[in-house]
């Protein structure tokens, strides 16, 4: 147990925390002095002073680049993930997502080339722009009913990616969403969706079958640019 340089910081088992008082809760700032381990179990609480705190939050930039870092264990008490929080950890391969997680944000996983598999619980219903972009190693992911929005390069540069499950409340795939996806084979857009962006799955070179919803009204510019196996759009 330690102060940081940063007065509101205090380092407990390797991980920076800061602390709300009121509440009781507790936000990971910075993991840098773990950033050689393989494996992290973020604990469920934390105490400080004799207080308990239930580790509800992690910050922005709170493991990225640690380029060790294979497995992560995050509890259910954690409500957030801020931007960037994962980004660039090179070696890390699965992740379980918190239950009580509502959007997935900016770049959180962002060049994370290692990663194979994740889950995203029913109950996400964002997920922001690049949060896994350059994610070269994951082949498929399931896109629960509670998301409504993906933005655009959510999934860019997913190079392994076979199999996308777009769940049934999805309204809006923004712009280059899954551009240069070079191993995407096909992709069912929801009835829910009404517009199919601009360069959505522009250079899905491998990409050989579309069925898209009933309410799609408007298909954008170079929605399907580059898509030179493209053999079936089903309406």
């Amino acid at each position: 147990l330690y102060p940081m340089k940063n007065k509101n910081e205090i380092l407990i088992d390797n991980i920076c925390y800061t602390f709300n008082n009121r509440h009781k809760t507790a936000t990971i700032v910075n993991a840098d002095y773990c950033c050689n381990s393989v494996e992290i179990n973020i604990p469920k609480i934390v105490i400080y002073e004799g207080v308990e705190y239930k580790v509800t939050k992690i910050g922005i930039y709170a493991f990225s680049y640690c380029k060790l870092l294979e497995t992560i264990v995050i509890p259910d008490y954690i409500k957030e993930i801020t931007m960037c929080a994962f980004a660039n950890c090179e070696s890390l391969k699965s992740i379980v997502l918190p239950k009580k997680l509502k959007t997935i944000q900016f770049e959180t996983f962002k060049g994370c080339t290692s990663l194979e598999s994740i889950i995203i619980p029913n109950g996400v219903k964002e997920i922001e722009s690049s949060a896994f972009e350059g994610c070269s190693s994951l082949r498929s992911i399931v896109l629960p009913n509670s998301i409504v929005t993906i933005d655009d390069y959510a999934f860019a540069n997913c190079t392994a990616l076979k199999n996308e499950t777009i769940g049934s409340g999805c309204t809006s795939i923004d712009r280059c969403a899954f551009i240069s996806c070079t191993s995407l084979e096909s992709i069912v857009i929801p009835d829910s969706v009404t517009r199919i962006y601009d360069s959505v799955f522009d250079g899905c070179t491998a990409l050989k079958n579309v069925t898209i919803g009933a309410s799609v009204t408007d298909i954008a510019n170079y929605a399907f640019k580059g898509c030179k196996n493209l053999r079936e759009i089903t309406a």
